[in-house]
């Protein structure tokens, strides 16, 4: 989560309008979808990494990083898909342990196709995460009017997230100095106790958290200021020459 907010807020087309940003990545995920083939969704996520390193300057070994560690939950779910587990026939010896393991041709496709199609769809949200700040992402879920409920609840969480990150690396920390690791037992009670006061904790800072909006008469809803943003046409006006290094990225 930390890799994606300083990437965010650090490349090069920061200031692009989010809805550039956000359209692109639409029209990759239903390119992915709508054309239901393994070399689509492989040209689609090259494009991808392309642009994120040569027009974002996104580092290239960062977002194979990100991509990677998404592409480990989905080999699990796409294994099951290639291989069948199916009894021996009659006719064979009954073994020991009375299943056997199969993978065909057209369950490997199956589970090719569902592979590369899912990592570029996961790679078109990333792009869109890793260029666009969340205050934007905000500003752009305003114009069509989506309901403020909404806008507020993605505001919060995405707030609670580094808490919560802070308050377990603060916990993990203190039971670490006190050997709450050392043995398998108390690993699984060390993480209990952590549990349970990280709920306990979140609770305390939500009430801190609505005591502090009502004494500002917070009336319900966030308020983002607008802002302005570069036009597409920018990309290619303000290109940076090859002998100038981009100057462009902001600090946190």
């Amino acid at each position: 989560m930390r890799w994606i907010d300083r990437f965010a807020y650090n490349n090069r087309i920061r200031r692009l309008d989010p809805a550039v940003k956000a359209g692109f990545s639409l029209i990759m995920i239903l390119v992915c979808l709508g054309f239901d083939r393994p070399y689509v969704s492989a040209a689609a996520l090259l494009l991808i990494l392309i642009l994120s390193v040569s027009l974002a300057g996104l580092p290239l070994r960062s977002f194979l990083k990100i991509l990677a560690g998404e592409a480990a939950f989905l080999i699990l779910s796409v294994v099951p898909i290639a291989v069948s587990i199916v009894r021996p026939s009659a006719a064979e010896p009954v073994p020991v342990f009375p299943l056997k393991l199969l993978i065909t041709r057209d369950s490997a496709l199956n589970a090719l196709n569902l592979l590369t199609r899912t990592l570029a769809c996961i790679s078109a949200m990333n792009f869109l995460s890793m260029t666009t700040p969340v205050v934007d992402l905000i500003d752009l879920a305003g114009r069509p009017r989506v309901p403020e409920i909404m806008i507020d609840l993605m505001t919060l969480i995405y707030r609670f997230i580094f808490t919560l990150f802070d308050c377990l690396e603060r916990m993990t920390a203190a039971k670490e100095s006190r050997l709450g690791f050392r043995s398998l037992r108390t690993a699984f009670r060390s993480a209990g106790e952590i549990a349970a006061n990280l709920f306990l904790e979140t609770y305390r800072r939500s009430r801190k958290l609505q005591v502090s909006l009502e004494s500002r008469c917070w009336d319900g809803a966030f308020r983002v200021i607008p802002q302005t943003y570069d036009p597409i046409r920018s990309l290619w006006e303000r290109a940076p020459s090859r002998n100038q290094p981009v100057q462009n990225r902001e600090t946190l």
